[in-house]
Order: structure tokens, then C-alpha cells, then sequence
């Protein structure tokens, strides 16, 4: 994975941890064949071993505040900066597309927006981003493209300023600024464009309403309110009063809810155990297939044994079937479930092992049945 730090001083990257099973076996000095065989690997105790690599320890140095451009924004890496209108030469109300785009390698998706300064006869709209980012030989690189949607509503030469970027390049240690070269549009006066006569005394930009846009008289009137209305004597006024109360009581509530599955552990487990089953099911419906029949298999097993584990607050590695029927007869879960659920652990585990294959038909049947079991399951419990 890369990291990329977002403030100064010592940073610890926490070790990795990983849980695996090993074979142990005892060597016996005996020239008995027999006894060769059954030192063989497959006959030893299987023993639970943690395994973690060590902690990282990152210095990491502040930005120089030295010679800091005001158009920095916190951008770090080696970036180039290019912008393209798709059309230089339009008439009024017609729609057209810049492109400002910044490129090369750092920390792409945390780049913010450029300062873009539109002339004032654009209508503009907020612009839509995407990114491209490429993590080829552990180098993070790619560009970020930031696209305007532009309306000019005026006839005339109109300039884009050019587009100040600024980044710090860590290679050489120093700020870097690049830019845009000016935008010129050629606008011309639409059909539906209505220009100032000499004597009316405004400037274009105080012009509101043009083409389209104007306001026409309203032929019907408003919703009038009769005399002596009060809102304050209105149930909504009422209502409106309640819903702080309401929200608070929500509020106050939830944060139990939360403060009770910090505290408690088999309660969170509990709570998450059917969206952890259906997701670990959700897994198993991707494999469901007759070439990844065994891979299929093992994911219902480990929702159907995950499941019960969560929601009995039972661990789930080394868990044995004896215990948990014992757990199930506690809880009185119906002997008929019970039978149902262990059936399908039963089957899981044979289709995993065993040599034979299976129709995908008899995969999905499998699949809907662990399904409901789980939710029965989650009824009893």
C-alpha cells in the first residue's frame, strides 16, 4: 500500500498480524516402516501461531514555510498543469467546456480545485471531477480534471485569466508554480440576445434578464394569507417545535446504542452477526461456479459457522460442533433448525474435500437454503 502523511512529526505504522495454522510432529527413532508413515506431516497436531511484522517509525518533516506561494494549497509532487476550451468561437447561450487538468505523480485525489477567475458575462456551474491514477511500479501518478461548464450571455472578446498552480516538488525541495497560457473567446451576439439602446444608461453586466430569461407578467395571483393570520396559532408551528425535542430524544438514544456496543462486546457482536453472514454469503455467490466449487462451499461454511460464532459471542476458530449444539439446546432452538444447520455445515465440509464435482444447480440450492437458516436462526437467537 502507499501512505501518504497529512502532518508533521513521528508517525508509527502499526505492525501487520496474521493467524495461521501449522503442522507439528514428533520424530521417532524407529527403523518400523509403519512408524515413517504416521510421522508423515498429515498426522501431526495442528498448533495456532500469531506471526506480525515489525512497527515502522516515520519522520515526517513540516513544509518550508519559506518563499510559499499564495496559490499554494498543499499539492506535493511533480505536477503539470493544462487547460483547453472545446470551442473558441460561440454565440451567446451557447454552452461551452473548460478543461483544467492536473497531471504527473503525489498524492492525485487529495489535489483541490484551482482558482478558475470567469469573466463575469459566464454563467458557470460547479465543476464535475474525475481522476485517473496509476500505481504502476509502486509510483503513484495519474491527473485530476476539473470540467466547467460555461454560458456566455454576452457578445463581445472574452479572456480567461490564465490558472496559477502550485505545488512543492520533494526532489529538489523546493516550490514550484505553473500556469496556463490566456483563453480568448470569440463571442457573438445570439438571435435571442437583446442589446442595450444608447440612452438607457446600463452596462451589460447590469442587465439580469436576457433571451429566455425574461420575466413575463404573471396572470394569476399568489397565495394570499387572510386577515388576521397567525402562524404562531397553526398545528405545523407546533410541529415545527417538537421536532428539535424529538431529534434530541433520537439523538440521545442512538448515542446509548453506541456507548452499549463499545462497552459490550458480545452485544456488538450480536448486532453485526447477519450483516457479516450475508456479506461473507454475498462473497460466496461470486464463486458460484463448478470450476470454484470448493472455494464456494468454503464461504457458506465460514457464514453459517461465522454467524452462530457472533451471535453466541463464541470464538470461531477451533469451534466444535458439540459445543455449539450444546449452546443451541441452551438458547432452545428447534431440534429441527438445529438438525437443518448442521446438515449444511456437514455438507459444506464434504463438498470441500471431496473429490466429486457438483452441479451449479446444487450449488444455488445450497446457497438459499444456508440463507434461510440464517435468518431463522437470527429469529431464534
Amino acid at each position: 500500500m502507499t501512505l501518504f502523511p497529512t502532518s508533521p512529526g513521528k508517525k508509527i505504522v502499526g505492525p501487520m498480524t496474521l493467524q495461521c495454522e501449522i503442522k507439528e510432529t514428533t520424530r521417532r527413532r524407529s527403523r518400523d516402516m509403519f512408524d515413517s508413515f504416521f510421522d508423515d506431516a498429515f498426522f501431526g497436531r495442528t498448533v495456532r501461531k500469531t506471526i506480525a511484522s515489525p512497527a515502522v517509525e516515520i519522520d515526517v518533516k513540516p513544509l518550508p514555510a519559506a518563499n510559499k506561494p499564495k496559490s499554494f494549497s498543499g499539492a506535493v509532487g511533480q505536477y503539470k498543469l493544462k487547460a483547453v476550451v472545446d470551442n473558441t468561437s460561440v454565440k451567446t447561450d451557447e454552452a461551452i467546456t473548460l478543461k483544467v487538468t492536473i497531471s504527473g505523480t503525489g498524492n492525485i485525489r487529495m489535489l483541490s480545485k484551482p482558482e478558475v477567475i470567469i469573466p463575469v458575462d459566464f454563467e458557470q456551474y460547479e465543476p464535475t471531477v474525475t481522476e485517473r491514477i496509476d500505481r504502476t511500479n509502486g509510483i503513484i501518478s495519474g491527473s485530476k480534471t476539473f470540467e466547467y461548464v460555461l454560458v456566455p450571455r454576452f457578445p463581445g472578446e472574452q479572456h480567461i485569466k490564465p490558472i496559477v498552480f502550485s505545488y512543492f516538488d520533494p526532489r529538489t525541495k523546493t516550490y514550484k508554480t505553473v500556469q496556463t497560457e490566456e483563453i480568448v473567446v470569440n463571442v457573438a451576439k445570439g438571435k435571442d440576445q437583446i442589446v442595450r439602446g444608447g440612452g438607457s444608461g446600463l452596462s451589460k453586466e447590469e442587465v439580469k434578464y436576457v433571451g429566455r430569461d425574461i420575466r413575463f407578467i404573471k396572470m394569476s395571483s399568489d397565495d394570499f394569507k387572510p386577515t388576521g393570520y397567525r402562524l404562531y396559532k397553526s398545528f405545523i408551528f407546533y410541529l415545527f417545535l417538537l421536532l428539535p425535542l424529538a431529534a434530541l430524544g433520537i439523538a440521545f438514544i442512538y448515542q446509548k446504542h453506541l456507548e452499549k456496543l463499545s462497552e459490550n462486546v458480545a452485544y456488538a457482536r450480536s448486532r453485526k452477526a447477519n450483516a457479516l453472514a450475508m456479506k461473507r454469503l454475498s462473497k460466496a455467490r461470486s464463486l458460484l461456479k463448478e470450476e470454484t466449487q470448493k472455494e464456494f462451499f468454503a464461504e457458506v461454511s465460514n457464514a453459517l459457522a461465522g454467524f452462530a460464532a457472533d451471535k453466541l459471542n463464541m470464538s470461531k476458530a477451533g469451534l466444535i460442533s458439540d459445543e455449539l449444539e450444546k449452546e443451541f439446546k441452551k438458547r432452545h432452538i428447534n431440534e429441527e433448525l438445529t438438525k437443518e444447520y448442521f446438515d449444511l455445515i456437514r455438507l459444506c465440509d464434504f463438498q470441500r474435500f471431496a473429490p466429486s464435482s457438483v452441479r451449479r444447480e446444487e450449488m444455488e440450492e445450497s446457497y438459499q437454503a444456508a440463507k434461510k437458516v440464517i435468518i431463522k436462526l437470527e429469529k431464534a437467537l
